[in-house]
């Protein structure tokens, strides 16, 4: 009897447990959380100064064939100084997913806020005067500049991280330069002796020289965060270069245009610093620093819109004479003519984000 009493006890807590499990269902795992993307966007405006450094060098080659005299040969290099102080501002539009930038819109404009502290060079070879290809020609001049700079820029993270990103660039430049050359001071070689000629004019405009560069680029960039209140960023872009210019050789009223097609590299890195936090609206400061480079060809044409003179000595009258040595109206065309401008700058923005 006790066993039975035993054995319905046991039967009966089975039966129970049954029941519970099939009243209350085991507990399931937690869904996974679904936190939408937070969205931010900033504004921002920064007054900025820039010091720019370099040249850039033009250079017309003629090499014709004479059916009497054989190959000639005429070679110019101009070499224009771009040193100076650049004054403007950037505005721009950033939008960041998760604190991260996720787009980047920025406009910058600068002009010159100083003449340029450099000198042109102007060298000239020929095998004119003495059946060698030599230099028959150089002169050293002063330089007044106007210039603008247009730089319009996006970019879009394509691969972020919680304190860096990579972005994908793309944009387009603008620069014009108009410069006045005065003054020549340096020697020319004399067709009768092949001696040098020295001579130093001042304050004499010889030279006005007008470039345009267009330049839509594309590239990367690599933003990375310096602790809370810094940011480092680098970025590189190739460009299509294409650029026209304008020179007139007032002294030998002359002018010679053309237009040209290359490529172009430009690069640079700056340092952001906000003492609120890297992506929070408030005042902050930036240091950056780079590199462009510009090269294209193509064909020159020159006009001359008046005649071309020399004074001769005529030992009969035993005066000086001016000759035309190129009639007003002449035009040459097909004329190679290549470019290359290589430009460093530094510069120092201070903004405000809202």
């Amino acid at each position: 009897m006790k066993a039975a009493h035993i054995l319905l006890t046991i039967a009966l807590a089975v039966l129970a447990s049954g029941a519970l499990s099939e009243e209350i269902p085991p507990t399931a795992p937690p869904a996974p959380l679904n936190i939408p993307a937070q969205y931010t966007s900033h504004f921002f405006f920064a007054p900025s100064v820039r010091y720019t450094f370099g040249e850039t060098e033009y250079v017309m080659d003629i090499r014709q064939i004479d059916g009497e005299l054989g190959v000639l040969k005429l070679k110019s290099q101009l070499e224009f100084p771009l040193d100076g102080v650049l004054a403007g501002g950037t505005v721009g539009l950033h939008i960041a997913r998760n604190n991260r930038p996720l787009w980047r819109f920025e406009l910058g404009l600068w002009t010159n806020a100083n003449n340029p502290g450099g000198t042109m060079y102007d060298h000239d070879w020929a095998n004119f005067y003495t059946g060698t290809y030599e230099k028959f020609s150089y002169t050293e001049s002063d330089v007044e500049m106007n210039s603008l700079l247009i730089d319009l820029r996006g970019a879009y993270a394509i691969h972020s991280r919680p304190t860096w990103d990579l972005s994908l660039t793309g944009g387009y430049r603008y620069q014009h330069i108009y410069q006045d050359v005065i003054g020549f001071a340096g020697w020319q070689l004399d067709p009768e002796t092949f001696e040098r000629n020295y001579f130093d004019f001042e304050n004499l405009l010889g030279i006005t020289y007008e470039i345009n560069y267009h330049l839509p680029n594309v590239g990367l960039m690599l933003n990375a965060d310096l602790g809370q209140r810094a940011t480092l960023a680098v970025h590189g872009a190739g460009a299509l270069a294409i650029a026209s210019d304008e020179d007139d050789h007032v002294l030998r009223k002359k002018i010679s245009t053309a237009d040209m097609t290359g490529w172009g590299l430009l690069s640079g890195a700056s340092l952001d610093y906000a003492p609120g936090g890297s992506a929070a609206p408030g005042f902050f400061i930036s240091l950056s620093g780079g590199l462009d480079y510009f090269s294209a060809s193509g064909d020159q044409t020159q006009y001359w819109y008046e005649d071309e003179t020399i004074d001769v000595y005529n030992p009969e009258t035993e005066q000086w004479e001016e000759e035309v040595v190129v009639e007003a109206g002449t035009r040459l065309t097909g004329i190679p003519h290549d470019i290359t401008s290589l430009q460093f700058h530094t510069g120092l923005k201070v903004g405000f984000r809202f």
